[in-house]
């Protein structure tokens, strides 16, 4: 009776409701783009380059003409671009940063229409940005994000069990009604995945084990931490058809672990606020897979040469589907490097061969709850900087009750900023413990680690075994 409404629930959301909710109460094209997406993976490579040749091409003319920065630099520059020369034509332009995105921020985009809603990126490199999107580019961006579903098995309307990050769920102990309709509908159930106690994560394994979802979709780091105290502990989980990673760096000891604890395969994932799902991998594991419709993804060199195959270098996404605020180039912070040979899938899209630079460390409390990176990203770079008052952050815990929190600020107005670190220490405190001290630095600079990569979160506390 179980599996039989299960699969009738599936196949309601899949065939009825979705398509209903999508179409005529969101106005969306999301089905539409998603079905395009479905039939371009499996044209070939150079049938996709022209797709993507002639998108990029639009993208660039139209932010010629419309958007003040681009035109000033086309003008000032005397760039000419054509859709047979595109993929060198791109390359006459600036790399965009964070920085540039703050200091000419008035400068980046133009509404084309009153669909438009201001983001902000989690400052996954440590350095928090606001920007521009549009009902356009959120229904290519979600019809993306099914694309990759299905490559893990997991087809529209499946159960979906997200150990994801809610500041809402810390804060006031519910993801709200809008968050539980939602989920009723996409057929999903969050765990949070910011603050997770013993009790949080054996009642996360039990609802798993209850409700059997098809995929698990997660962070990195919390997905790790529970597979290794499922595999020390000897609990019986049940098995997904995949586990969805992301928002972390995959490392193969933590894929192993993860794989051991769930008798699942991994997929990792890879995209960002500012562009969306960029790549995944499909089932071969050989690689991940890049949304050339969607996305041109540039691997560069340190002088802004491009790199050459299976070489690492800075990675640089021009997203083509947000005409409100162009992103072009722009340079997320992470370095990886291009796969040379083909998926033997045989769809016709380029490979990530890796992805590197998002390094995070998982925090515990003196009680022993599991504390995700991820939960000091959002708060510092997203909740508590709806005015973009932090330029730079970095959260460093020293002892399990110590805790410094490094800032470079955009205001010295000192009210402002009294508020804001109390603000932060409060809900450090929520999850930390009240106990904790935490003690803010107000610099000018964050320096790289040793390896040049930037480092949002460092823990210098031994994690003991459980």
């Amino acid at each position: 009776m179980s599996f039989k409404y299960s699969t009738i629930s599936v196949a309601l959301r899949r065939y009825i409701l979705l398509p209903f909710y999508w179409k005529w109460i969101k106005h969306s094209r999301v089905l539409d783009y998603y079905h395009i997406l479905q039939e371009q993976q499996w044209n070939s490579l150079e049938k996709n380059r022209e797709i993507q040749a002639h998108r990029l091409y639009r993208l660039l003319e139209y932010a010629s003409e419309n958007i003040p920065y681009y035109k000033r630099i086309v003008k000032n520059q005397s760039i000419k671009v054509s859709e047979d020369t595109i993929f060198d034509d791109i390359k006459k332009f600036p790399f965009l940063t964070k920085k540039i995105i703050r200091e000419h921020f008035n400068e980046l985009y133009r509404f084309r229409d009153n669909t438009y809603y201001l983001n902000h990126s989690g400052g996954s490199t440590g350095e928090p940005v606001e920007f521009y999107q549009d009902k356009t580019y959120a229904d290519w961006s979600q019809a993306t994000t099914l694309l990759f579903n299905d490559w893990a098995g997991c087809p529209i309307g499946s159960r979906i069990a997200k150990l994801w990050g809610s500041e809402r769920d810390v804060f006031k102990g519910t993801h709200g009604l809008k968050g539980s309709l939602s989920g009723f509908l996409y057929n999903q159930r969050l765990v949070n995945a910011f603050n997770m106690s013993r009790q949080q994560i054996e009642d996360f394994i039990n609802m798993i084990n209850r409700w059997k979802p098809t995929m698990i979709l997660a962070y990195v780091e919390p997905i790790y931490e529970v597979a290794k105290i499922a595999v020390r502990k000897n609990w019986s989980v049940y098995s997904p058809t995949s586990i969805m990673t992301s928002a972390g760096t995959l490392f193969e000891a933590f894929r192993n672990q993860i794989e051991n604890a769930f008798n699942s395969p991994v997929f990792n994932r890879y995209g960002t606020r500012e562009v969306g799902d960029v790549a995944c991998e499909c089932s071969k594991h050989n690689g991940l897979y890049i949304s050339i419709p969607t996305h041109f993804v540039e691997i560069a060199r340190s002088n802004g040469e491009t790199c050459a195959g299976g070489e690492t270098g800075e990675i640089a996404v021009t997203s083509l589907t947000n005409y409100t605020m162009p992103l072009i180039r722009y340079k997320i912070g992470d370095r990886g490097s291009l796969k040379e040979k083909a998926c033997p899938s045989s769809r016709g899209l380029p490979l990530l061969k890796s992805i590197e630079g998002r390094v995070t460390s998982i925090f515990r409390n003196r009680r022993g709850d599991i504390i995700s990176p991820e939960y000091f990203i959002h708060l510092i770079g997203v909740v508590l900087n709806k005015r973009i008052i932090i330029k730079k952050f970095q959260v460093i815990q020293e002892q399990k009750d110590f805790i410094i929190v490094k800032l470079i600020l955009n205001s010295q107005n000192k009210k402002i900023v009294k508020a804001l670190i109390s603000e932060i220490e409060e809900k450090i405190k929520l999850v930390m413990g009240v106990e904790t001290t935490v003690e803010f630095e107000f610099v000018d600079a964050i320096p790289l680690s040793p390896s040049g990569k930037y480092l949002y979160t460092i823990s210098k506390v031994h994690h003991e075994e459980d």
